[in-house]
């Protein structure tokens, strides 16, 4: 349900006041309905008489609001004990079996957001330079993250709401248009995005540890979420280098000869520290020249599809570097400290360490496109209103230092999906043509 009531007068002075009731059964018995509430307040100051008279100034506007949102980022059924099929030999035939599914039903009640944040919109010189900036301050309550059991409880991980977590940033737009003419104009856009994230409070004190990153080779968890900390930070073992055999070793916090959690730490975050873009719209007579360019720094990504080239033993393709830059007997010492991989061997012990974490920070040609549009004279003659030929390509160029095959796709996509490239399907560079007609 949906109620919103709006007021404005003159223009000058706007309100806008909302309240929504959503209802998922993907809850828990009494924990079905939630309930939203959002307002907002607008002042155009430009109107106002003691900047009637700025001919530069065309439009400015102050904004404030308020507003809460629910999230469903959970499977259907995660309340439920559900079953999962299998099948089993039973004499000489092959049967149906059920058994209880690996995750445990929770209690669960709405992910709940709220955010409120002041903006402003300004225009210049006949609106020909505009600007547009917000501060935000969001917080997440009854946070939604799965959580891994032990296997003595029949389980592997659960669904909870786990703790409140705090998202604080800027954005920035400036928009202009460099050139206005008769057959010339050029449009430049430019955004540039700040947040901060947070773990505000995780309700049963405690660090909860991400999902298992299982393979044939190394089977542990390595992102952590802990108070203080951004979410889903890298929690993994410090990688020191190789042993007189080539081995690779892990730093032993404790000296105890045992490696377990206490021996390891946080060594990089998914988040970025900021993001940008930029946006150009070139138009010469009949021709249109764009390109969007964006791009993502300080944010970091678990490369688990390097790991298998440091497991030497399953036959698969290694990288080139495995052959040209590995330990070895017959190396100089010199050779042996520069040398990225361990000695060749079926078996090293491989553990989830700040190896793996990389900098995926990266800059990309999103879009390139020229077109061409006939003559307004030659549509006439051709009797058609307009003719417009063009060409696109998409994911052209990517600049980043990040040894994995893409570093966007490998971005999370929720919360419980933090940023681990698994050998991920990366970005196609793609390329269309065509032509729009219009009668």
């Amino acid at each position: 349900y949906l109620a919103r009531a709006n007021y404005s007068y003159k223009g000058r002075y706007m309100a806008t006041v909302s309240f929504r009731a959503d209802g998922s059964s993907r809850y828990s018995e009494g924990n079905k309905w939630g309930y939203f509430p959002a307002a907002a307040l607008a002042w155009r100051i430009s109107d106002e008489a003691f900047l009637k008279d700025i001919s530069w100034l065309s439009d400015l506007k102050l904004r404030l609001g308020y507003g809460e949102t629910g999230s469903t980022a959970i499977d259907p059924y995660s309340t439920l004990n559900m079953l999962s099929q299998g099948k089993a030999a039973l004499g000489s035939g092959l049967v149906t079996s059920y058994a209880p599914s690996s995750t445990l039903p929770s209690e669960l009640k709405w992910e709940t957001t709220s955010q409120w944040n002041i903006g402003l919109d300004l225009s210049l010189f006949k609106s020909r330079l505009r600007i547009n900036a917000d501060y935000y301050d969001k917080t997440t309550r009854d946070l939604l993250n799965n959580v891994s059991l032990p296997t003595s409880s029949g389980y592997t991980t659960t669904v909870k709401n786990v703790g409140k977590m705090g998202n604080r940033g800027f954005e920035l737009l400036v928009e202009g248009d460099v050139f206005q003419q008769k057959e010339f104009s050029w449009t430049l856009s430019a955004n540039l995005g700040l947040n901060k994230n947070q773990i505000k409070e995780l309700y049963g004190g405690q660090d909860i540890y991400g999902s298992t990153v299982g393979l044939s080779y190394v089977e542990d968890f390595v992102t952590l979420l802990r108070e203080g900390e951004p979410l889903g930070v890298y929690y993994v073992y410090h990688d020191t280098g190789f042993d007189e055999n080539g081995n690779m070793t892990y730093e032993d916090k404790d000296g105890n000869g045992v490696y377990d959690n206490s021996d390891k730490y946080i060594a990089g975050s998914p988040h970025p520290d900021f993001t940008y873009g930029i946006n150009s719209s070139l138009t010469f007579k009949d021709f249109e020249f764009s390109f969007f360019l964006y791009g993502s720094q300080g944010n970091d990504v678990y490369n688990v599809a390097e790991t298998a080239n440091y497991d030497m033993g399953m036959g698969l393709n290694l990288r080139r570097d495995v052959f040209n830059s590995h330990w070895s007997s017959t190396n100089t010492a010199e050779q042996n400290l520069m040398a990225k991989y361990p000695r060749p061997a079926a078996n090293h012990n491989i553990k989830h360490s700040d190896r793996f974490v990389e900098d995926a920070s990266y800059v990309r040609l999103k879009t390139l496109s020229l077109s061409y549009s006939l003559p307004k004279k030659v549509c006439n003659y051709l009797g058609i209103n307009t003719l417009n030929f063009f060409v696109t390509g998409y994911d052209l160029l990517t600049w980043t230092g990040y040894t994995g095959q893409d570093p966007e796709a490998s971005l999370p996509t929720s919360a419980s999906k933090l940023s681990k490239d698994s050998a991920n399907t990366p970005c196609s560079r793609r390329f269309s043509c065509g032509l729009n007609l219009n009668f």
